[in-house]
């Protein structure tokens, strides 16, 4: 684990209420503006220090985390928020998911994510999501997660 060099996290939130794979999503009754979470999560793209969406490790020498990719894909039945970083902090991910709901909800302005991680204040963020709706996907070694990313940018071309 100390060798990979970025992980891939995928967190599903179903827009409706499912019977079969309900213990994999979170089932959120409200209307999300993914337009305004788009943008509003595209600012914690790059290398920041992500204090603020994650839980008090004093044990850690830091907490900076670089985020190379966020997506958030949606269909009829749910979103899909896929995030890839160098490292992640302890419930990182899903307080980062709470908050864009938020604001997918119109109860926060899209320019408060930044906001927040610019804080460094762990009070300040949403609240966090459930964690029955995430995954991690895939772990990347060296080489892999730079191949990974040129496929990616040469099929955006």
């Amino acid at each position: 684990r100390f060798d990979a060099t970025a992980r891939e996290y995928l967190y599903r939130i179903a827009r409706r209420d499912v019977a079969i794979g309900r213990q994999y999503v979170w089932f959120c009754k409200y209307a999300l503006d993914v337009g305004t979470i788009r943008e509003a999560t595209a600012a914690l793209s790059g290398t920041h220090d992500f204090t603020a969406y994650c839980k008090a490790n004093e044990a850690l020498p830091h907490n900076n985390c670089t985020v190379n990719n966020i997506t958030w894909a949606e269909t009829d039945d749910e979103l899909r928020f896929t995030v890839v970083a160098n490292r992640f902090l302890h419930k990182m991910v899903r307080s980062i998911v709470g908050s864009a709901v938020e604001v997918g909800r119109g109860k926060l302005a899209p320019a408060a994510l930044r906001e927040i991680l610019e804080s460094g204040d762990r009070n300040r963020p949403g609240p966090t999501a459930p964690a029955h709706g995430l995954c991690l996907v895939k772990v990347y070694y060296h080489g892999s997660f730079e191949r990974h990313s040129q496929r990616i940018h040469e099929a955006q071309r």
